[in-house]
């Protein structure tokens, strides 16, 4: 019977341990939010979609370069003439100076007109090979080159837009977490606070029926009920707001908010503010600046604008093209199809008003030049906010310290108001000052905090550090 009861403890406490290693890990972390966020917000979600939309963009401007096989089938139904022919051609757009190779085979049988005697071969067909070359408009740039080129760097800014609005929720929801754990820390020192005067009521209650102490003191008692109450309604109030905020942020697996229940609060009646973390991270800001999701974006503007300056530009150039072609018929029929052929052909065109291309391509490079401007304005913006933020921080940490300090004085005085009230050397409306005093103390701490850690938020989102 002792055994099994002893089997019986070693269970209970076991189960008690275990209870309590649960609540410990139930608590709600900061990086469980910030998982959920790169995981299931909807915004990074939009900006992973509108990614890979802009990649399959580059594959459809890779496209334009995709071989592609013709044919064509010629008959004379009715007339003096009988004839038909058939005429398959594969052509494969190169990058190189705006070119295409193809490579064609025709045949023909019949009687054509003389005015049609080009489409004659021998009986078994004609083979050519040729090649088509920009040698000056379109050399350099053309319209599938230029698309090409866009394309790549506009993938390139949706992933700096990925980074960029990755970083801004994450930032948002780092500062919705703290906001949500000051605001429930609030909640619970105001709901102590209203339990404690909830309790020296029933003690006031018994002394007053005994006649040990007059009424008007149970009466000022209620009155600090009340208004320890009314503290502790909007405390609960900003903590729910607080929760639905979170919310927004915080996820199940189906991408669905999730309210934080506030069992989950995490226990922490104070923070050590990392003052480390500012001269840690010095070396950061400068990198981080070059490396900036918006910059990039501006940047790779700029690059595009330059890339439709030059596309317009040389439009401005006359158009000089090359056709080299070699064919060869096989088989047998007319003794002057039977020769290897080799032709060379050049075609010049010469725009004479320009007003067109020249419009476009100024047009294009005051976009450029604004866009310059705008990375000049930005670079410095980042800088002084850099700047601004590190001074924020600092004079927080230190207002925090302050604060701190302050709520522990609040609470020493607060014990020693109610040791001289047991004693007999205070009054009661006193002893509710201090308890009020170390109550808003510790309040006040909190509201910094959160004040301290939505900035931090905000310097974390500018040094990439989330």
């Amino acid at each position: 019977m002792k055994s099994k009861l002893f089997n019986l403890s070693i269970i209970c406490i076991f189960l008690a341990f275990a209870k309590n290693v649960k609540a410990k890990e139930h608590s709600l972390r900061v990086d469980e939010v910030l998982k959920s966020v790169k995981a299931y917000y909807p915004l990074v979600l939009k900006s992973l979609d509108e990614l890979d939309s802009s990649k399959m963009e580059v594959l459809a401007a890779k496209g334009l370069f995709d071989s592609k096989l013709s044919v064509k089938k010629d008959q004379r139904v009715e007339g003096f003439y009988e004839a038909d022919s058939i005429d398959a051609v594969a052509t494969k757009p190169i990058k190189l100076l705006n070119g295409e190779v193809y490579a064609g085979f025709r045949s023909s049988d019949g009687n054509w007109p003389l005015y049609e005697g080009k489409k004659e071969t021998l009986d078994e067909g004609e083979a050519r090979l040729g090649l088509k070359l920009s040698l000056w408009r379109d050399s350099q740039i053309d319209k599938r080159r230029a698309r090409l080129a866009n394309e790549t760097l506009s993938m390139e800014g949706s992933k700096a837009n990925t980074k960029d609005v990755l970083l801004k929720s994450q930032a948002k929801a780092y500062a919705a977490y703290w906001n949500w754990v000051a605001k429930g820390q609030i909640f619970k020192i105001y709901e102590k606070l209203l339990e404690i005067a909830k309790e020296r009521a029933i003690g006031l209650k018994k002394r007053i029926e005994k006649g040990d102490l007059a009424k008007i003191y149970g009466l000022e008692n209620q009155q600090y009920i009340a208004r320890r109450q009314s503290k502790a309604i909007k405390a609960e109030r900003d903590f729910i707001q607080a929760g639905l905020k979170l919310a927004l942020f915080f996820r199940d697996k189906e991408g669905r908010p999730v309210f934080v229940k506030p069992d989950r609060l995490p226990n922490i009646n104070e923070l050590e503010v990392k003052e480390a973390y500012l001269q840690e991270n010095v070396d950061k800001v400068e990198r981080a600046l070059q490396l900036n999701p918006k910059l990039k974006q501006l940047g790779l503007k700029t690059k595009v604008l330059e890339n439709e300056f030059e596309f317009e530009r040389n439009k401005l150039n006359p158009k000089l093209d090359l056709r080299i072609e070699v064919s060869k018929d096989y088989g047998q029929g007319s003794r002057t199809l039977r020769a290897e052929e080799q032709r060379l052909a050049l075609m010049l065109e010469i725009p004479i008003e320009r007003n067109l291309a020249k419009g476009k391509s100024e047009s294009t490079a005051a976009k450029r030049r604004a866009v310059e401007h705008q990375i000049k304005y930005l670079k410095e913006q980042l800088a002084t906010n850099a700047r601004a933020i590190s001074v924020k921080l600092k004079s927080l940490s230190m207002e925090l310290k302050n604060i701190k300090q302050e709520a522990e004085l609040a609470q020493k005085l607060q014990a020693a108001e109610r040791l001289k009230f047991k004693e007999g050397g205070s009054d009661f409306f006193v002893v509710n000052l201090r308890e009020q005093d170390a109550a808003d103390a510790k309040a006040k701490f909190f509201q910094r905090l959160s004040k301290y850690q939505e900035t931090l938020a905000v310097y974390k989102q500018l040094i990439m550090d989330f």
